[in-house]
């Protein structure tokens, strides 16, 4: 006696529920019915769908149809460059949301959430007022960012100690700021200069200054 599988139900894949920024991720979709029991002939189905996604999310393709699968499988790739949460649904070409069955949470749901997390350390942001009063002290924050802009959060974890340079008439004052120091991405240092003129700060890390911020220019009053 050969058993068929019955009519589709819902998608079986393994979706990461944690991506980073820039990264590209490629899942695997198979087609189930109710029973959980494979679909390989899915191609005899006509159905077409529709990839829909929150943020930034991108989805590669956005379109497909039953006749696109190959022995009951076919590949999705998502990408996104801001860091956040963001979804992902697969609509049926009547509107209708499928469910998916996520490998790696065990849930099945019509929506899959994905947190997309900072990718490694790119560069730093300077904020600091852009006039202060000679000899008075005031604050500096030093803020990680990776490439595409997001802050690195973990930067205490994955970075390096950063040096932190008053760029004066007189000459190049630098200061450490520790890596641990930072939270969430960012790191604070008071800075003080006695004369009035105009000075720079910027930021890069020990021993690698490709990871390094522009010049932040302070102007010092009387």
């Amino acid at each position: 006696v050969y058993v068929k599988p019955g009519n589709f139900s819902y998608f079986d894949a393994y979706i990461p529920t944690y991506i980073t920024a820039g990264q590209k991720v490629t899942f695997t979709i198979r087609p189930m019915d109710a029973y959980g029991n494979f679909i390989k002939n899915f191609s005899y189905y006509n159905k077409k769908f529709i990839v829909t996604s929150t943020g930034d999310l991108a989805v590669d393709p956005a379109l497909f149809c039953s006749t696109d699968f190959k022995d009951g499988s076919f590949s999705i790739t998502i990408e996104d460059k801001k860091a956040g949460v963001a979804t992902l649904s697969i609509l049926e070409n009547n509107n209708m949301p499928v469910l998916i069955k996520n490998e790696a949470t065990g849930s099945m749901l019509p929506t899959v959430s994905i947190t997309v997390v900072n990718s490694n350390p790119a560069k730093f942001a300077i904020e600091a007022p852009s006039t202060v009063e000679a000899g008075r002290d005031f604050v500096v924050k030093v803020i990680a960012l990776d490439k595409y802009g997001n802050v690195v959060k973990n930067y205490a974890s994955v970075g390096q100690d950063v040096v932190v340079d008053l760029k004066t008439p007189n000459g190049t004052l630098p200061y450490t700021i520790h890596a641990y120091k930072f939270e969430n991405g960012i790191a604070s240092i008071v800075l003080r200069y006695d004369t009035p003129s105009k000075v720079a700060i910027d930021a890069y890390e020990v021993g690698n200054k490709k990871v390094s911020s522009q010049d932040y220019y302070v102007d010092l009053y009387p």
